[in-house]
């Protein structure tokens, strides 16, 4: 026989023991503990966003604390293209260093709860757009008395236009 029970706190040890009635009393039955997964961190917007890294916060779940976080960063929402050297796991705190990135590409990140119960669900997943790498200037052509043609090595990645300063 089973019983669906809810409302219980993540992480947290529970007992239970279910006593079994009749018409002439009631015994209980042998008691089982086990604690509950650790419930999914929910991923805020990175900070120190630069070139070729950021960092990606979370906050903590319900109920008590987890051991660690693992967290995920890919170049799709869908996680199938990690980045090198991910997942990460054992993170302690809400937050992670990304580094070693390229400039002006969106990358997107979660994570997850570990707890000596298991592991917890995928928290949300949040996206960051590090910043574009500086194109590289190169020597002027038709350099003439009022004007000249100015020419420079584009960087890849996403990036709006070029600011020219003269």
């Amino acid at each position: 026989m089973s019983a669906a029970i809810s409302s219980l706190t993540p992480n947290q040890l529970y007992h239970f023991r279910d006593p079994a009635t009749n018409t002439t009393g009631s015994t209980n039955g042998l008691d089982a503990t086990f604690t509950t997964l650790p419930d999914a961190p929910t991923t805020t917007a990175a900070t120190s966003v630069g070139e070729t890294g950021f960092t990606a916060n979370w906050t903590g779940g319900a109920g008590n604390a987890p051991d660690s976080y693992t967290l995920d960063v890919a170049t799709d929402a869908s996680f199938t293209s990690m980045v090198s050297g991910y997942p990460l796991a054992g993170i302690v705190g809400t937050s992670s260093a990304v580094s070693g990135l390229s400039g002006g590409t969106t990358y997107y990140y979660r994570a997850r709860a570990v707890a000596a119960s298991g592991t917890s669900a995928n928290s949300n997943t949040t996206s960051v757009l590090t910043v574009p790498g500086a194109p590289t200037a190169n020597d002027p052509t038709g350099v003439g008395a009022t004007s000249f043609t100015a020419h420079w090595t584009a960087q890849t990645g996403t990036f709006i236009d070029y600011r020219f300063d003269a």
